[in-house]
């Protein structure tokens, strides 16, 4: 319950009582490897609403609370000799494997935030323009609760 308190004072006060973190601080590992060479960084958290409305609901629509999920979203620079590539990447969502994610500061800097948990790759795209960098996105969707704390070492 706790968690959930500190969450939603985050979300509702954060710009105004927290610190701003640089968004190149932001990491994420997954399988134990951090994926080198990111550009950009996202997540999302949506919550499903089922609705209960009955003839009884006055003219309103009457709802109540559903499941949850998190995806993340993470934009990287094609460097085959990372720690993590995109041919892995592509193994593994091609292996439908659930794999193990960690996300946050703390992944580049001991006793910085994290989120850890579980995930499957949904989708992978690649994009290679002309006279630029070549990069992929990888698409991933949190299966169960995912866990928030701080990181003991750092993720290389």
């Amino acid at each position: 319950m706790k968690q959930f308190i500190d969450l939603w004072v985050r979300l509702l006060f954060g710009s105004i009582f927290f610190k701003v973190e640089n968004g190149s601080d932001y990491f994420l590992a997954l399988g134990g490897n951090r994926v080198l060479r990111t550009t950009s960084h996202s997540s999302s958290r949506t919550y499903d609403e089922i609705e209960t409305t009955t003839k009884d609901s006055a003219g309103s629509k009457e709802f109540m609370a559903g499941e949850d999920s998190e995806t993340m979203t993470v934009e990287c620079k094609l460097d085959e000799g990372a720690a993590v590539s995109y041919q892995d990447i592509r193994t593994l969502g091609d292996a439908k494997a659930v794999v193990a994610v960690v996300s946050g500061t703390g992944v580049g800097t001991a006793g910085g935030e994290i989120i850890t948990g579980s995930c499957i790759i949904n989708n992978i795209d690649q994009t290679a323009p002309q006279n630029d960098s070549q990069v992929y996105t990888i698409a991933l969707r949190m299966t169960g609760l995912p866990t928030f704390g701080t990181s003991a070492a750092t993720i290389s």
